[in-house]
């Protein structure tokens, strides 16, 4: 029997040898884990180099596959250890890609990314990009991404891009773009290139507005004068952004210089663009300077602008306030606050509106409504109807109709006929303003 036991023994050891040498030569190992791009980073956010790493192929399709998903950090991690030559190949691979929403993005965000570190070469690849479209996306995203301090030469070059390469529109846009970048850092400088190139127009308001904010800042006079060259128009915003930005650096110094600006063409615009600044960053304050101006026209001005600012956030408040302004102060600004406190709690400011009487009454009643013909033409003609003077009435309504014409002829004429408007009235309205 122990012979047998031994025989037994020997060759189970036999059969396992073979075994054991086949696990030796054909090793089994776990499939590779994919790492995303933040975790191939030690928690410090240095590279580890015990870590396993992503291979170019895997980065690139991160690049160009799934660029909008990547965290910024290490979108820009990506392309600043890369080669320019490296980076145009991707590049072109990018100006490849079918048009569509997706592929915007994409090349915005790529060449945003590539501006933070060589923003000239990224503008040189936008321009060569073949689609007109992703060339503007391009460069509009070198423009967000790229330091301040380059956008002065960004800004040159732009300018001087051939007119088949940008429409006269965008080449503005991106130019203006640039130097509202370029003002951060160098103001002054930002200023007499816009007069060098004899900047002008819709296009470039934020340029002018931010240049001169920028540079009151550091100086306000400076500012000033230079926006006082521009007082035409558009060139107000260079005055509004002057005195914004004094008044960051001096406040008492800036409110002083509104208040006491001669009531000329222009003025009556810069007050009420300071008072929203005003009110925005102190509403107490914003109030007590706009009483204190020195003309009627001023505080209207300055009191319009805080009560639509104010009702934006609490209707309730800003029309009540309004109504206790002085009546040659307040002009239409009751209803016109009212109006938006409607859009919250219609109930609560109709009681407000007839709490009101005489005057007061009639003239917040009929801004309310004629308001109102291009929101809630029905309501408004329910209001329109408690105006006591027939003349204004009359107006009133007659203006509702045809408006209410012009959005739904349809839903006018059966908002008119079954409103509770006596029947010659409803007549009336429907004569002046037929339906189809």
């Amino acid at each position: 029997m122990k012979r047998w036991g031994m025989l037994i023994v020997l060759l189970a050891i036999a059969a396992a040898i073979p075994i054991v040498l086949l696990l030796q030569t054909h090793r089994v190992t776990a499939p590779p884990v994919r790492r995303g791009v933040s975790e191939l980073r030690a928690p410090d956010g240095h590279q580890d180099s015990a870590l396993p790493r992503l291979t170019k192929a895997e980065e690139d399709r991160l690049l160009l596959g799934d660029i909008a998903k990547l965290p910024s950090r290490e979108l820009y991690a990506l392309i600043a250890k890369r080669k320019a030559a490296e980076i145009a190949r991707l590049a072109e691979q990018l100006g490849t890609l079918p048009r569509s929403s997706a592929s915007d993005s994409k090349i915005f965000l790529f060449y945003k990314a590539w501006a933070t570190s060589d923003a000239e070469a990224a503008l040189a690849s936008a321009i060569a990009l073949r689609n007109p479209h992703f060339r503007q996306e391009a460069i509009a995203g070198i423009l967000r991404g790229a330091d301040p301090s380059a956008a002065g030469s960004l800004a040159t070059s732009i300018n001087q891009l051939p007119a088949n390469l940008l429409s006269p529109e965008e080449k503005q846009n991106l130019v203006s773009s640039a130097v509202m970048r370029w003002s951060q850092a160098e103001p002054a400088a930002a200023a007499h290139f816009l007069d060098a190139i004899g900047a002008a127009g819709l296009n470039f308001t934020s340029a002018f507005n931010s240049t001169a904010t920028a540079w009151a800042l550091q100086d306000p006079a400076a500012a000033l004068a230079w926006a006082q060259q521009h007082p035409d128009g558009f060139g107000n915003l260079a005055m509004q952004g002057a005195i914004n930005g004094w008044w960051e650096k001096d406040p008492t110094a800036a409110e002083a210089y509104v208040a006491t600006m001669p009531d000329a063409s222009g003025h009556q615009e810069m007050v009420a663009s300071f008072a929203g600044v005003l009110f925005r960053a102190d509403p107490a304050r914003a109030r007590e300077w706009a009483s204190q101006l020195p003309t009627v026209a001023a505080r209207r001005a300055a009191n319009n602008t805080i009560a639509q600012d104010w009702a934006l956030d609490d209707p309730s408040a800003a029309t009540q306030w309004a109504a206790q302004l002085p009546a040659d102060e307040r002009g239409p600004l009751v209803g016109a606050a009212a109006r938006i406190w409607a859009r919250e709690d219609p109930e609560a400011a109709g009681h407000f509106l007839d709490s009101l009487g005489g005057a007061l009454r009639e003239e917040a009643v009929a801004t309310f409504s004629g308001i109102m013909a291009y929101e809630n033409p029905s309501l408004g003609l329910t209001w329109a109807a408690t105006i006591a003077d027939p003349k204004k009435r009359s107006e009133i309504e007659e203006n509702i109709a045809l408006e209410w014409m012009k959005q739904d002829p349809a839903g006018a004429r059966s908002g008119i006929q079954n409103s509770a408007l006596p029947e010659t009235e409803k007549a009336r309205l429907l004569s002046v303003a037929p339906g189809p």
